[in-house]
Formats: C-alpha cells, structure tokens, sequence
C-alpha cells in the first residue's frame, strides 16, 4: 500500500514538475525595463532609425503597464542635418500570453501566443502627426489570420511564435515579409519581420519604421536581426554622403529622365512627390540609365538614388 502511495506521489511530482516547467517557458516578459528595439527608417530624404525603449512602469486605468517611447534618430540628405526627437508613446500591458496596448481610452490585444492556426486575430491601428495624438483614418482596426505557429530558439531561449497574414481589405498591419508574405510575431521581440506595431498599409501614407535592426534586454543581451549587417545605431553622418553627384537630365524634363551614377553598382532609383509617396521605382545595374516617367501630373517631383554605400536626393521638374 506504501509503495502504490509512493509511486502515485513520484507520478504526480514529476506532472508538478512538467507543468511548472511548461509554464515558466511560457512567462517571458515582453518589454522589460530597459528593452530596446532599433528598426531601420527610410522615407523620401531621410533616414535613420527608430529606437522603441521600455522607460518605466505605470498604472493606466488600474492596470500596470510599461510606458513605451518611440525615439527618431534621422539624417535628412536634402538639407544636411541629423534630427533627433520623440515620435510618441505607447502604453503595453502583459496578461499571461497576451500583450495589450492602449489605444482609443481601452487597451486592444497586440499579440496573443494562445492563438490556433486558421484563426482570424485583430489589432488597433494609430496614425498620428504629432506626439501621442492619434487620428483615426477610416479603419482603426486591422485583422490577419494565423497561418502556422511554433517554437524556436535565440540565444538559448526557447521562444513561442505565430505567422500571420494580412486579411484582404484590412487598413491595418504588421509588416511582411516581402519574400515569405507573411508577418512572424515572436514571444519578447514582437514582429521578426517589421515594425513591433500594426501600421496602416495604403499607398498614401507614411510609416513609423521599417525592419528589425535589433532587440537587446537584460536577460537576451543584444541581439542582431539586420540582413544586410547594420550596427544598432547606425543612420548616414553628413561626411558619409559627400559622394560625387549623378548627372540628371534634362532638368526640367517632359516624360523621360536620364540618370549617370558615379560608379558601377546596383542601385535603385525612385520618383516620389512632395508627400513622399513613391510613384515610380526601378533598379539599375551599372552607371547609366533612363527613367520614364508617362504620367501627366507637372510639377516638382524628388528623385532618390540609393545602393548599400550611396544615398542621393535631388528635385526634378515635370512640364
């Protein structure tokens, strides 16, 4: 009778021991004091990155959360001068295995380890001009579907992870994937393939920040996700652009613009307008090339070139 008592008690020690240690898998903390994400920022004239750093802890509607602030770090080739300011804030909440975040007076689920494959999550979205005012455009509300999920590792640390893909028609997303199509969310880091926060996804608009540069915490240290290599902190110092300047021509032009680069590399030219909206994008290989440019707006138009050692900005003229 002892030893059945005793073999019952083993069995359910190691069941005790099972689940608390499936359960401490499934507790890493998301944004601890101190977190730091870097992502790369490219837009029109500028870049840089963006610095997400977890400041402190705060109460929000009786709940704990951690303030979040969203720091620019920015080279402007058009005028020569490096910008630093704060974007904004964001105000996160962990419950278990999801992350919340308040937007719109309530805290949204931002991600959820919990989630099935096929299943449809939703997430707010914000867009705002000016620091922490958020103004809605039409759907506030992005939606995606659970497309596979698993378990891998970085740096010894075994981290939970779901795919998602943007559903049709939704204003709403986390950045893709531009090969795989896909978003992966992982547990402490967020997005492993874009911006930690859904942005909305129509041409017009412009965007808080772009791939994953790095993640670093106390526990992790600092981990570098960058393909090409990048340092964190990296963004164009004004010597660094001091390059010799493409020949572009004619200057103002009709439908077609001819661009000589200074040395042979691939580059990638784009047409944006005055928003910074791209509106023509090509790839050269070599040194020169012609860009038609058919559609029939006139006006003033920036020209950006660009390779993995060159970045040019200059104003073009359409007749």
């Amino acid at each position: 009778m002892n030893k059945l008592k005793n073999k019952k008690s083993i069995a359910i020690l190691f069941i005790l021991l099972a689940f608390a240690s499936m359960v401490r898998a499934q507790t890493y903390e998301f944004a601890p004091i101190g977190a730091e994400w870097h992502y790369e920022i490219k837009q029109f004239s500028t870049e840089g990155y963006v610095r997400i750093k977890s400041l402190s802890d705060t109460i929000i509607d009786g709940i704990s959360c951690k303030k979040i602030e969203k720091r620019y770090f920015l080279f402007d080739h058009l005028d020569g001068i490096e910008k630093e300011f704060v974007k904004g804030h964001e105000y996160i909440s962990q419950i278990g295995d999801s992350v919340m975040i308040y937007r719109y007076g309530r805290f949204y689920k931002l991600y959820d380890f919990t989630v099935k494959t096929g299943d449809t999550v939703s997430f707010p979205g914000s867009y705002s001009y000016e620091a922490d005012a958020f103004v809605t455009f039409g759907d506030s509300i992005g939606q995606a579907v659970v497309i596979g999920k698993g378990v891998f590792e970085i740096d010894g640390l075994e981290l939970k992870y779901y795919d998602l893909r943007k559903v049709d028609n939704s204003a709403w997303a986390f950045d893709q994937d531009f090969y795989q199509g896909y978003a992966r969310i992982c547990e402490k880091i967020g997005n492993l393939s874009g911006y930690l926060f859904p942005e909305q996804q129509l041409v017009a608009d412009s965007f808080e920040g772009g791939t994953l540069r790095c993640y670093s915490d106390n526990e992790m240290g600092t981990v570098n996700f960058s393909v090409p290599y990048v340092e964190c902190d990296y963004f164009h110092a004004v010597e660094e652009n001091a390059l010799e300047s493409p020949a572009v021509y004619p200057n103002p032009f009709k439908e077609r613009l001819i661009v000589e680069l200074p040395t042979e590399d691939n580059y990638t030219v784009m047409v944006c307008d005055t928003f910074g909206r791209t509106i023509i994008k090509q790839d050269i290989i070599g040194r020169k090339t012609g860009i038609d440019i058919p559609f029939p707006q006139s006006g003033v138009f920036h020209l950006v070139i660009q390779s993995n050692s060159y970045h040019y900005v200059t104003n073009v003229i359409k007749l």
